[in-house]
């Protein structure tokens, strides 16, 4: 019992080590995949994400932006607005001809002189420094630069959302005559932005320099988002905005406990900032499906060697059993074991005064037998002989192979009752050829001090018979 203990002890410290070994390696390998896969996205997959779409969106953009340009550069629209802004006919197909020719979502001209909001229908309306959604021009006839963009509604289409190019329009001796541009529907830009998401599996956006969302594929969020309030992303925002020749790489935990890899943008034509996110989670699906296999065939590797070391176990106990308990040939006691039952005799004749002797049985003429009928022969003669000792012994008895040729019986008698054991073993070997070969026996009684060579070697018979 004790030894299965052990042994099954032995069996779990093997099963833990290795499945330690294997949890730990599959660990390492998820994490330093994770961190490779991090750096590959922040250093060159981010990045060069966000430079394709900076390109496509930038030459989606910077049409409007050049058509605008040329507007505030047209002599026509510059003579009329001089000339008194007479006939507005003239101004609607010009405006109309921008708008078709371009594909644009909408052309305007407003005046500085008449307040008059132009339009390809006619006159939408006049602006006034009273109402609040008239604020952008008053803006960009005060801003530094010669153009923005700006994301309004459009009274004129319905109020929807739309990114106006704004490009100060001034006469031939520099004097401002008011603001003119186009529109772009803001449907058209998120569209393209829900295009790129699908195709780089990225979350894209653009915002202005104080962080308001301006652009996104979710329209909820334009103009209504400002990063600033943004958990995780709010405590980078003023990094974020700073005007940047090459993209800039951040990382954030969002509301959610995500972690999210993000590079920033600068697009100087527009002053805004195209953002490109990623939550990390979506890119180590692979890592994480690797670390799972890698698990689950360590587990199945564990408890194939787990089985593989039980079977090798049992095999060399039986082996082990079997060299110790029983002769590999005979299956009789070996000499250790025929040993230990000696010492047991002495035992009891030291403390009961039970007599025993030892008979001695040798297989006469065993290596010439062997020379003449080879090994397969003389070991069948060898279990025959066994077979006939073991049967010819009694319970109390016990029979053992001492050496190639000789076998020994422990009997628990004196010398006459040793002496018939011997006689009926030597008999039985041959009555009817039982054996090829004639068994001679000897017979030796336990002297006080005897040990058991002495004892063997007493009972040595040279002849078939009794000796």
């Amino acid at each position: 019992m004790r030894n299965i203990t052990i042994k099954y002890r032995v069996i779990l410290l093997l099963a833990l080590v290795l499945a330690t070994a294997f949890i730990v390696m599959a660990v390492i390998n998820y994490r330093v995949q994770r961190s490779a896969t991090r750096q590959e996205i922040l250093t060159s997959s981010l990045p060069l994400t966000g430079e394709n779409i900076y390109s496509e969106l930038h030459a989606t953009l910077l049409k409007p932006l050049f058509i605008s340009s040329l507007m505030a550069s047209d002599t026509f629209l510059k003579d009329w607005a001089i000339d008194g802004e007479h006939d507005v006919s003239k101004i609607q197909r010009y405006l109309q001809t921008i708008q078709d020719r371009y594909g644009f979502f909408a052309a305007f001209f407003v005046s500085s002189h008449t307040s008059n909001y132009y339009y390809p229908q006619g006159i939408l309306k006049q602006v006034r420094p009273e109402d609040p959604h008239d604020d952008w021009f008053y803006q960009a006839m005060d801003m530094p630069q010669e153009y923005d963009l700006d994301v309004d509604t459009n009274q004129a289409a319905e109020n929807r959302l739309t990114i106006f190019i704004n490009y100060r329009l001034r006469d031939h001796d520099g004097n401002m005559l008011g603001i003119t541009g186009v529109g772009l529907a803001m449907d058209h830009v998120a569209r393209l932005l829900d295009s790129y998401q699908r195709k780089y599996h990225r979350i894209i956006y653009m915002v202005d320099k104080n962080g308001l969302v301006q652009s996104h594929s979710d329209r909820t969020r334009i103009m209504q988002v400002n990063i600033h309030d943004l958990a995780g992303l709010g405590a980078l925002a003023d990094k974020i905005l700073v005007p940047r020749k090459e993209p800039a790489q951040f990382e954030y935990d969002d509301a959610a406990g995500n972690h999210v890899l993000l590079s920033a943008r600068y697009i100087p034509e527009f002053d805004w900032y195209l953002l490109v996110a990623q939550d990390e989670g979506d890119t180590l699906g692979t890592a994480r499906s690797n670390l799972l296999r890698t698990l689950l065939v360590g587990l199945a590797l564990t408890l194939v060697i787990i089985l593989v070391i039980v079977w090798a176990m049992n095999h060399f106990q039986r082996r082990l059993d079997h060299l110790t308990g029983g002769d590999e040939l005979t299956a009789l006691p070996t000499r250790t074991e025929f040993e230990a039952r000696f010492r047991r005799a002495m035992n009891r004749r030291a403390r009961y005064g039970l007599e025993f002797c030892l008979v001695r049985l040798t297989l006469v003429g065993l290596e010439d037998f062997r020379r003449t009928q080879g090994r397969t022969e003389t070991d069948a003669l060898i279990r025959s002989a066994a077979h006939i000792i073991e049967d010819g012994v009694r319970v109390s008895d016990v029979a053992a192979r001492w050496r190639d040729n000789e076998f020994v019986v422990l009997v628990e008698c004196d010398m006459a009752g040793a002496r018939i054991v011997a006689e009926r073993l030597v008999r039985t070997a041959a009555e009817g050829g039982a054996l090829a070969l004639p068994l001679a026996a000897g017979v030796a009684a336990y002297i006080e001090g005897d040990t058991l060579e002495p004892m063997v070697e007493r009972a040595q018979s040279q002849s078939p018979g009794v000796a």
